[in-house]
């Protein structure tokens, strides 16, 4: 049989990540909204991005928001 101490401490971790799951998930919703966005057309008016898509800082935009930080 396990010790009611380790039970008991089971019990209390589980509640803490529960807390922590609930803090934690407008952040989730939050990347999933930013990697959604990434993933959208950048389209310019009067002139379509196939034209040059590396100039004007194209680069950088093509490279999701979260992972920009490595590229500077």
């Amino acid at each position: 049989m396990v010790d009611p101490e380790v039970l008991e401490r089971i019990a209390a971790r589980r509640a803490e990540l529960d807390r922590l799951e609930e803090q934690l998930q407008p952040a989730e919703q939050l990347f999933e909204v930013g990697a959604e966005r990434d993933e959208l057309p950048r389209g310019r008016a009067g002139r379509p991005e196939e034209e040059n898509p590396w100039g004007d800082g194209a680069f950088l935009s093509s490279i999701p928001r979260h992972q920009r930080q490595f590229c500077r």
